[in-house]
């Protein structure tokens, strides 16, 4: 005899419960202040024939106890220096009063006012502290707790686990000053003119003054003393070069020939020792040593495919305005002269939008490339900074391995984030150093003037490995983000398949596609080491900076690593989460064996059987055969798998001698306890 009840119902749920699921991210972020500047009082003076009449207070600092000195600027070539003291009230500065007006200036002197003095004594009654600064702290939940410690509330019987903690990070910045711009940010242009006054939005050029570049007329006695080139080049003595190979050498290596200098007409790429490797190959020759100039790297990006500056690097950056025509602004001129203005900031480490983070894809590490959508992307410009650089002179070589090129076939490895497209698809790879970089995407190329089309930037975050989250999963069950009920978001997320391990030389997982071609993969056999199967979950992104105006946006969609999981593939613990199917002692045969519709037959993809030999499907009869002749247990759990159409679906069957009706459900011998 034999009974198989709801296999119907189970098919038809089943079909409910292959959707897509996601991964959110629990984080509690903090912002940083830095108030260190805001003791020191600062203020701008104003100029009328040639004499200091006025000192405007801008910021009257705090904790002063004596009057600070006030120090102006000399005027440019002959002229007296204008002198100025201090008025205080309430340990602030309220105003300046003009000693001597001075005599001589064509344009507002600088003003330096000294800081407060710092107390000495004990802490406890002088004010010791100069100042606050805020700390930032981000943090991510996981639902396992197999490898964290838990924090559980004790006030409940039994302890409920309230939050599990899988990484944190917590920082403080430090700068001179308070950061004007944030990593990405947009370096717009000044405001005011080299004299102070408001400027038009077209006053300034939009690309900054550029390392060796002159003009046919400059006023500069604003710049203190600068002549022209107002950004010098450096030199370097080159030894040897020439059009054969990307390598020069150099007789020392100055400061400023880093990766991202400018050596020969071409990028440098790598300093190592003495040899300098170029991104391309040089159009000269050199034999002996000789002269040649370089330019250090720019501390900001100019993108002529934007025509905007950004902040790509961290700390504190120094631009060189030009004005977009000369002019005769300048007291006594008749000559028109291109005018300047330097400007001085810090920019900050972190950006003020949402980062990407691409994991290490090379060599032993497994994380997957981020696949660049082509069409309207034509180039991805990964723009570098002095904390990551475009190449290291060594490969990173995990422990215990061997590095490539050292009797390897493959050549060593030494980028650190690059854009591909060399193989008909493109995508973003990372290696060797961890950082953050600005990465912009571009369009089609205008030929008149060799730029593209900017369509939008990411700031990019590049971290080593990405900590895996370990999840259980039931056979026959999709493989999903995260355990438990899924949370929004979850249909977006993509699966990207790193490893799949097993010893029997068999799937561990069944593969199908959804209509829109999106891959989903479910349990089919069991699995106890969640090495074996190790799935990114990538979520779509558009591009965070663009200057289309909202609500547009770019329509961009690039995935980026959300979740890194692991899974081990259990049976179901609890036996109404199976069919149930009664045979005799001996088994089911051809005749009385539970009988498929040959449309929807299923197939047998996995049984506790060690042999995997106990259940089979006769394909001339469509019947589920089981043979106990050589069972001590009398039971097999076995999944079948159905794929008449679309996505499969699995039951999970459990088989049973007749002669076990009415007793407890025992354990099977042969697998794991099935046991309610």
């Amino acid at each position: 005899m034999f009974q198989i009840s709801r296999l119907v119902l189970v098919a038809t749920l089943g079909a409910a419960l292959i959707a897509p699921a996601a991964m959110a991210q629990y984080e509690i972020q903090g912002g940083a202040t830095n108030l260190l500047d805001a003791r020191r009082a600062g203020g701008f003076a104003t100029v009328s024939g040639g004499t200091v009449t006025s000192i405007t207070v801008r910021g009257g600092g705090s904790g002063y106890l004596a009057a600070p000195v006030v120090t102006l600027s000399a005027p440019g070539g002959s002229g007296v220096t204008a002198t100025a003291t201090a008025v205080i009230s309430g340990g602030r500065v309220t105003s300046i009063t003009i000693n001597n007006g001075g005599s001589g200036y064509t344009a507002p002197p600088a003003v330096a006012i000294a800081g407060p003095s710092i107390p000495t004594g004990p802490g406890t009654t002088t004010p010791q502290y100069a100042g606050v600064g805020g700390t930032s702290l981000s943090s991510s939940a996981i639902p396992t707790a197999s490898r964290y410690p838990r924090a559980e509330d004790a006030s409940i019987r039994p302890p409920v686990v309230t939050v599990l903690l899988a990484r944190s990070t917590g920082g403080y910045s430090l700068a001179s000053g308070v950061p004007r711009f944030a990593f990405g940010d947009v370096i717009e242009r000044p405001q005011v003119t080299w004299s102070g006054s408001i400027a038009p939005a077209t006053y300034w050029r939009s690309k900054p003054v550029q390392p060796g570049e002159t003009f046919p007329s400059a006023y500069t006695a604003n710049l203190k003393g600068a002549s022209q080139p107002l950004l010098p080049q450096g030199t370097v003595s080159v030894t040897s070069a020439s059009p054969e190979s990307r390598v020069v050498t150099v007789a020392a290596v100055p400061d400023g020939l880093v990766s991202g200098a400018t050596l020969l007409g071409r990028r440098v790429d790598i300093v190592d020792g003495l040899n300098i490797t170029l991104r391309s190959k040089p159009n000269v020759t050199i034999t002996s040593a000789t002269d040649h100039p370089f330019a250090a790297p720019e501390l900001y990006y100019y993108s002529a495919h934007a025509d905007k500056v950004f902040a790509t690097q961290p700390g504190r950056v120094t631009i060189t305005w030009v004005s977009n025509l000369p002019d005769t602004s300048a007291v006594g001129e008749s000559a028109p002269t291109y005018k300047f203005k330097t400007e001085v900031f810090s920019v900050a480490s972190a950006p003020t939008v949402p980062q990407r983070s691409i994991y290490w894809t090379e060599n032993s590490f497994t994380a997957p490339k981020v696949e660049v959508p082509t069409g309207r992307i034509e180039a991805a410009n990964v723009v570098y900074n002095s904390y990551l650089p475009s190449h290291v002179a060594l490969e990173y070589v995990p422990t215990g391995s061997s590095p490539a090129g050292d009797g390897a076939s493959a050549p060593a490895e030494l980028r650190t984030l690059w854009y591909d497209n060399s193989y008909g698809s493109a995508s973003l790879r990372a290696y060797n150093r961890e950082g953050t970089v600005f990465v912009e995407y571009l369009g089609a190329e205008n030929i008149s003037t060799g730029a593209r089309e900017f369509l939008g930037a990411d700031v990019v975050s590049v971290r080593k490995l990405m900590e895996p989250v370990v999840i259980e999963t039931p056979l026959g069950q999709q493989l999903l983000p995260r355990e438990g009920a899924p949370q929004a978001g979850d249909d977006l997320l993509q699966a990207s398949l790193v490893t799949n391990t097993a010893n029997t030389g068999k799937p561990l997982y069944g593969t199908s596609a959804l209509p829109n071609g999106t891959l989903v993969y479910h349990a089919e056999r069991a699995n106890s080491n969640p090495d074996n199967i190790n799935i990114y979950w990538m979520e779509p992104q558009d591009l965070t900076i663009h200057f289309l105006a909202a609500p547009a946006t770019p329509g961009m969609s690039i995935r980026w690593p959300k979740i890194s999981a692991k899974y081990t593939q259990v049976w179901p613990a609890n036996l109404a989460d199976y069919e149930p199917v009664t045979v005799t002692d001996l088994g089911s045969g051809v005749a009385i064996g539970p009988v498929f519709d040959a449309a929807n037959a299923p197939s047998v993809v996995f049984q506790d059987d060690p042999a995997e030999a106990e259940v089979s499907l006769d394909i001339a009869t469509q019947r589920l055969l089981a043979d106990f002749s050589g069972s001590s247990d009398k039971t097999s759990r076995t999944l079948l798998k159905f794929a008449s159409s679309g996505v499969p679906w699995y039951v999970p069957v459990y088989i049973q001698s007749e002669s076990l009706l009415g007793s407890p459900a025992l354990p099977d011998p042969e697998g794991l306890d099935c046991r309610a």
